[in-house]
């Protein structure tokens, strides 16, 4: 998890009076100079913003979203604290897609605001929880972190490259496969085709096989022609376990 002393270390803006912490909600006495936020949102803004993300209302997550985003578009700083914020919020270990509404909420949310600010520090703590909802990746409703891994498109490559070498996790490591083919290109079919002689698993392997076939079409090659996805979606399911 995020420590919270990196909100407060982001913005060298000094100021010697009494604060405020970001996240902690107590006072402390601020004779020692420190960082202050008040130039991208007041504590209380941020803190609802976050809560809202996970709120039961539709509408209302949509709207702490867009004022997130909007707080991040002002500038280097603030962009900073909100991705900073923002995945402190989600890296939490009692997260549970399957029975809690809120934390899938939050999780598809952030993840959503996460990849529309092109926040490539936040790619390994997404990666790292694509397992954690087993429904079918393509059935995007039911996962709430693939969609904004494969929304960051070519920049993800790397970290799921290196995921997809590391991980002793089959399901986590189809799922990478899934992100990797979808997004595709060049990088991305040089990426299966090492991977191909590496792995050990008969499901993964042979969707990375079903993942190279369909790369290797005429209308859109090196990528998934819209076509050609339903046969792929099948190869997803492996009937082996």
């Amino acid at each position: 998890m995020l420590p919270a002393l990196i909100l407060l270390t982001i913005l060298p803006v000094f100021h010697q009076t009494k604060n405020t912490s970001l996240l902690g909600g107590c006072e402390k006495s601020a004779i020692a100079a420190r960082p202050t936020i008040s130039a991208c949102l007041g504590d209380n803004e941020l803190s609802s913003a976050l809560r809202k993300l996970s709120a039961p209302k539709y509408q209302e997550r949509a709207a702490a979203e867009t004022v997130l985003r909007n707080v991040a578009e002002r500038s280097v700083r603030c962009r900073k604290l909100v991705i900073a914020a923002v995945m402190e919020a989600m890296d939490t270990p009692e997260h549970d897609f399957t029975r809690d509404q809120a934390s899938f909420d939050l999780w598809k949310h952030g993840s959503s605001l996460l990849a529309d600010l092109k926040a490539v520090e936040a790619l390994n703590l997404l990666i790292g929880h694509l397992e954690l909802e087993r429904k079918p990746p393509f059935s995007f409703n039911h996962n709430p972190t693939m969609p904004a891994v494969i929304e960051f498109g070519s920049p993800a490559l790397p970290k799921l490259n290196d995921k997809l070498r590391q991980s002793t996790d089959p399901y986590l490591r189809r799922d990478v496969v899934f992100c990797i083919a979808f997004i595709g290109g060049p990088s991305a079919r040089r990426a299966l085709l090492q991977a191909l002689s590496l792995e050990t698993d008969t499901c993964v392997k042979s969707f990375i096989q079903a993942s190279l076939r369909a790369l290797r079409n005429k209308k859109r090659p090196n990528h998934i022609a819209s076509e050609d996805r339903l046969k792929w979606y099948a190869a997803f399911s492996c009937s082996e376990r």
